[in-house]
């Protein structure tokens, strides 16, 4: 037995869908489209997890530099800075399934000519093409999910999605720390280009909605000069609504823990702790251990939002990395692997929440313009944060930086959501 949540949805072709929640967990996946976006992204996480265990690895023994691994990840925001308002603009425009496919393809390749390379410079400019390649795509697949399933529905197959990927955080990471830890991290970048290429096939199947486009893009010449006013529109949308400012600048100033579980947790493991040859599968474990906490966190989504509304789960959720505090003391290894898991549960409440409210505050034909201001936001901040990890990290060492880490986020993200009206607004959408 199942219920509908929204109107019937008009198709390429005469094709029609409706966005169903099904009583059931996953009952989104009753919905065609959405069975195909949920393989490509199950897929693309497979391949994006094993890399974020791989990478990392690869540099870190290439350069024994924690200043060299943060300036990596630095490199590979770039691109997102530098394309993805254009890759809102273009994903409002234009065939959004195209742009998935062909991501996924570019990507594919380039993973699997990682293995082949031998300077570290040679990997860094692999990297920043896999990253302009994400770029380009990450607006279109964000906008997506929201054209294909409306209210419950949405929460449910967002819940599921989010599953699904932690799940793949848990199984990605373990599977590189074991490939690596008997072969070489190049097995793992050969093993993520399959998945990238599995991805690929799914956005091949995937039918979408037809796109709502202006009328001022009837060309490439008319595209190229309405795009300046594309890109002003979608600004103006995130700087007018309360909620959509206040989640841009609380992921951004996120970005914070989102470097220290990179830069700060290879050093903890491959210096601090002492931990010899299990350093690798330690690091590949503590990663698997958050992505398991996530897991949990996306499946009770759905629970604590009907018990205590979404704007409490977003606001517990941006609480979280005040569980890394006590990482000041170097607690034992197992004390690490709980505050890993716990902070997993809020990391994905929030993130479960905060996706919810951008889909309903923003109209399908501004999404990719404001999901692709949120990433460049973010972006901007992922790099001052990579870059102040590297730099603070050999310094005042992992355990005080994960201390700091915790304080700043923890305290700065509820203080960002309420000076910016966010807070007021969310309470606001909560009242009868």
């Amino acid at each position: 037995m199942s219920e509908s949540n929204a109107s019937p949805v008009e198709q390429p072709g005469g094709k029609r869908f409706r966005a169903i929640a099904s009583k059931r967990y996953g009952g989104a996946l009753d919905v065609p489209a959405f069975r195909w976006l949920w393989l490509l992204s199950l897929f693309s996480s497979a391949g994006d997890a094993i890399a974020t265990i791989a990478m990392p690895l690869l540099v870190y023994d290439l350069t024994g530099s924690a200043g060299l691994l943060g300036a990596m990840f630095v490199l590979q925001q770039i691109p997102r800075v530098l394309l993805s308002p254009a890759a809102g603009v273009v994903a409002d425009r234009i065939d959004r399934r195209q742009i998935l496919v062909w991501s996924a393809i570019i990507r594919a390749i380039l993973a699997a000519l990682i293995p082949l390379m031998s300077d570290i410079w040679q990997i860094a400019v692999l990297a920043i093409l896999i990253s302009t390649a994400t770029a380009l795509s990450r607006p279109a697949e964000l906008a997506t999910l929201p054209a294909i399933l409306e209210g419950s529905a949405f929460l449910q197959g967002l819940s599921l999605i989010q599953v699904t990927n932690n799940v793949m955080r848990i199984i990605g990471p373990a599977a590189g720390a074991a490939i690596i830890s008997v072969s070489s991290p190049s097995i793992a970048f050969i093993l993520q280009s399959l998945c990238l290429a599995a991805s690929a096939a799914a956005a091949w199947r995937l039918v979408l909605p037809k796109l709502d486009r202006s009328p001022a893009w009837t060309g490439w010449k008319t595209g190229l000069q309405s795009g300046w006013g594309d890109l002003a529109e979608g600004v103006r949308v995130v700087w007018r609504t309360p909620i959509v400012r206040g989640i841009i600048a609380a992921e951004s100033l996120w970005c914070l823990v989102s470097a220290a579980f990179v830069v700060t947790a290879v050093v903890l493991t491959e210096d601090t702790l002492d931990l010899g040859n299990r350093s690798d599968a330690i690091f590949g474990a503590l990663t698997a251990t958050f992505a398991g906490g996530a897991v949990l966190g996306a499946l009770m989504a759905r629970t604590i939002e009907q018990r205590t509304g979404r704007g409490m789960m977003l606001a517990v959720g941006y609480c979280g990395p005040l569980f890394l505090i006590p990482m000041i003391f170097t607690p034992p290894l197992p004390v690490i692997f709980a505050i890993w898991f716990v902070f997993g549960i809020a990391d994905s409440l929030a993130v479960v929440a905060l996706q919810s409210y951008l889909a309903e505050a923003v109209p399908d034909k501004l999404r990719g313009r404001v999901y692709a201001t949120w990433i460049t936001s973010v972006t901007i901040a992922s790099i001052i944060a990579f870059s102040l990890a590297g730099w603070i990290t050999p310094i005042l060492g992992a355990p005080a930086t994960f201390f700091v880490v915790g304080v700043v986020t923890g305290t700065g993200g509820p203080f960002l959501l309420w000076i910016t009206g966010a807070l007021a607004a969310v309470r606001g959408k909560s009242a009868p």
